[in-house]
């Protein structure tokens, strides 16, 4: 894999390196809001299939949540889960 701590790019399938038949299947992408994708992450059906092949369920063990949010402890909620609350 690519050294992804040190790549400059704006949206998370450049960053994580996303070939175009991932971005198709990606909501995020659809919705070209991939410079805060958690954010979309509730959007019904919304998945990252980013790594691997792998569907990222939890963003902040992502990489580039990691690059664009340095220092953020705690957890990022899926709207269902903080109307729970």
């Amino acid at each position: 894999m690519t050294d992804m701590v040190n790549r400059k790019v704006n949206t998370c399938w450049d960053y994580m390196g996303c070939p175009e038949e991932t971005r198709g299947k990606c909501v995020v992408f659809k919705l070209d809001s991939g410079a805060d994708c958690w954010d979309y992450m509730d959007v019904k059906g919304a998945e990252c299939p980013a790594i691997d092949g792998r569907i990222i369920t939890n963003c902040t063990e992502c990489p580039f949540f990691k690059k664009m949010n340095p220092g953020f402890e705690g957890s990022v909620k899926k709207s269902e889960e903080v109307n729970k609350t």
